[in-house]
C-alpha cells in the first residue's frame, strides 16, 4: 500500500503572505470570540463560512479567511503550537481546510498531544464536506485500522471519492487494491484505469506500474512500445525501478540480453 504513513503535505490552494505572521495571535483570539458568538446564536448554518471569498466578502468571511491563511502559514513554518491554536476555532466552526490541518497535527502529535482517534474524527468531518486530502487520509486510516476498525471497503470508498477529485495518491492506491485482489475482487482493468489517471498527473510509480501492465498484458493488450513510453516518463523523474526496467527492455530488444547496471 502506498505510503506507510499518512500524507502530511499541506493541501490548500490558499495563498500565504509574510504580513500575517504578526497578526496570527490576534486572529486566534478574535476568532475564538467570534465562534463563541456564533455558537450562542443557535444558527447552525452561520457557523460555516467559506474561505474562498474576495474582498467583497462579509467581515466574518474575511476574518475566517485571514485566520485560515495564518494558521496554514504557521503549519508550513513548523510553528505547530500556533497553528493548532489558530486552526482550532476554525475547525469548530466547520471549515474543512482547518479540520484537515488540525487532524494532521493530531495524527503526528505535533503542536498537540498525539491522538489518532481525534485525527480520524476531524478527517471525517472534513471528508464529508468534500476535502480530498481528508478523504485520502481517512481511506488510509480504514485500510490500516488506525483509529477505526480496519475496513478495506470503506477505505476504497473514501479513496474513490478523493480520486474522482483528482487526488493521485488515492488513484494510485485504488490501482494497488484492484490489482492485488482479496477482500476487494481483483480487477486488472480497474487497476489500469486508476493507474492511468495517476500516471497522467505525473505519478512516477503509477507510470512504472502502467508500463509493467503493458508488458504483462494484464487488463490490456500487450504493448511493448506503450510500456517503454510509460517507463521513459517514470525514469525521467528518477524512478529507479523504471530506469532498471527500461535498461533491461532495451537490452532485450537490442539482442544483448544483458542488463546494464
Amino acid at each position: 500500500m502506498r505510503r506507510p504513513a499518512r500524507i502530511v503535505q499541506v493541501m490548500s490552494d490558499t495563498d500565504h503572505t509574510e504580513s500575517l505572521i504578526g497578526r496570527r495571535l490576534a486572529w486566534a483570539v478574535v476568532g475564538a470570540l467570534l465562534v463563541a458568538m456564533l455558537m450562542l446564536s443557535g444558527d447552525a448554518q452561520a457557523r460555516y463560512a467559506p474561505v474562498d471569498v474576495d474582498a467583497r466578502g462579509t467581515l466574518q468571511q474575511r476574518l475566517f479567511r485571514d485566520m485560515l491563511m495564518s494558521g496554514i502559514y504557521a503549519y508550513r513554518r513548523g510553528d505547530y503550537a500556533t497553528a493548532a491554536m489558530v486552526l482550532r476555532p476554525l475547525s469548530d466552526a466547520g471549515i474543512p481546510d482547518a479540520q484537515f490541518h488540525l487532524a494532521l497535527l493530531h495524527d503526528r502529535g505535533t503542536g498537540v498531544v498525539q491522538h489518532v482517534g481525534e485525527a480520524v474524527r476531524l478527517y471525517t468531518r472534513a471528508a464529508t464536506q468534500g476535502h480530498h486530502g481528508a478523504q485520502y487520509n481517512l481511506g488510509v486510516a480504514y485500510a490500516k485500522g488506525e483509529g477505526v476498525p480496519r475496513d478495506i471497503h470503506k477505505a476504497v470508498d473514501w479513496w474513490r471519492r478523493a480520486a474522482l477529485q483528482g487526488n493521485r495518491d488515492a488513484q494510485f492506491n485504488l490501482g494497488v487494491v484492484y490489482i492485488r485482489g482479496g477482500d476487494i475482487p481483483r480487477d486488472a482493468r480497474e487497476a489500469v484505469h486508476w493507474w492511468r489517471m495517476a500516471a497522467l498527473q505525473g505519478d512516477p510509480a503509477a507510470q512504472y506500474n502502467l508500463g509493467a501492465i503493458y508488458v504483462r498484458g494484464d487488463g490490456v493488450e500487450p504493448d511493448i512500445s506503450e510500456a517503454a513510453r510509460w517507463w521513459r516518463k517514470s525514469a525521467a523523474q528518477g524512478y529507479r525501478q523504471a530506469v532498471a526496467a527500461l535498461r533491461a527492455l532495451m537490452a532485450v530488444l537490442s539482442g544483448t540480453h544483458q542488463v546494464q547496471r
